[in-house]
């Protein structure tokens, strides 16, 4: 971890050109996951021509290489530098429930850079903020990612706790952020939404732990402005009471990530099978 933490000093310029060589390499050379990019895009934007396609790819591989230097550089940068190419804008509902010392839920998503994105909400929030965090095999470099996503004071929640965590602090007042983008477990429980044109699996917790804080849920919405620059908006997607039928809370955040993603395509994820699991019954 050495190395990496002596990229983590070098200056912006030398990271973005590193950068540019990177993304370059993935995508003409070894062809990261490019057969994974392309099927989910196609499949996402089916009206979309295959030029506009292969644009949108070669883009997204200079945002994922973008997205790893910057991740290097968060444990060498001060709270003031990243105000400084993070802006953060929180709604009138948002200011009212922190005044009034409201848990909330913010829902993230593998929106590029979902983890400078979070660190700078933080950096607003004068109060507890909880993450969700799943352990990695590589133990040096777990380390190392568990100091980074700790380094601006959001406090890491091992995955596997999570549920039995909120609910020995559902009285505590503090925030909760989630990435509910995430794939499902092959036999977890799962929520369906017609998202980007495809039957797609949700994971349920965002809604359970939502409901069992008894909290407003509320979306993080990032947008790159230009390189190294983004900016933040938080919205309100649901509040309590929840009806334990049908709570409401999956469906409007589902809805306003496929507005983000249809907003900026080269600006999401798309190297994961995140369509890898098809809903019994449907066929395919």
């Amino acid at each position: 971890m050495f190395f990496i933490r002596l990229l983590g000093k070098l200056p912006f310029w030398v990271l973005y050109s590193l950068s540019s060589v990177i993304s370059a390499f993935l995508y003409y050379v070894i062809g990261y996951r490019k057969k994974v990019i392309r099927e989910n895009l196609r499949n996402s934007f089916p009206d979309k021509k295959e030029d506009e396609i292969r644009k949108i790819t070669r883009e997204f591989y200079t945002r994922f290489s973008d997205y790893a230097v910057e991740t290097l550089k968060v444990l060498e940068m001060t709270p003031e530098q990243l105000n400084d190419r993070v802006e953060v804008e929180f709604d009138t509902q948002l200011r009212k429930d922190i005044l009034d010392k409201q848990s909330i839920v913010i829902l993230t998503s593998h929106q590029f850079n979902w983890e400078w994105a979070m660190h700078a909400t933080k950096l607003h929030m004068d109060f507890p903020v909880e993450a969700v965090y799943q352990r990695l095999q590589n133990k040096g470099f777990d380390k190392y990612m568990y100091e980074s996503r700790h380094h601006f004071g959001i406090i890491m929640i091992e995955k596997g706790s999570i549920v039995k965590h909120t609910l020995g602090t559902r009285n505590e007042f503090k925030a909760l952020a989630l990435l509910a983008d995430q794939r499902p477990a092959k036999d977890g429980q799962k929520f369906w939404s017609n998202f980007l044109h495809q039957d797609t699996p949700f994971v349920q917790g965002p809604s359970i732990l939502a409901q069992v804080l008894n909290a407003p849920v509320y979306l993080h919405n990032v947008k790159r402005v230009k390189r190294g620059y983004y900016k933040v908006k938080i919205t309100n997607l649901s509040r309590p009471p929840y009806d334990k039928q049908n709570p409401g809370i999956l469906e409007p955040y589902i809805k306003g990530l496929e507005e983000m993603i249809r907003n900026d395509p080269p600006g999401y994820l798309w190297s994961h099978k995140r369509w890898k699991f098809k809903r019994k019954g449907s066929g395919k």
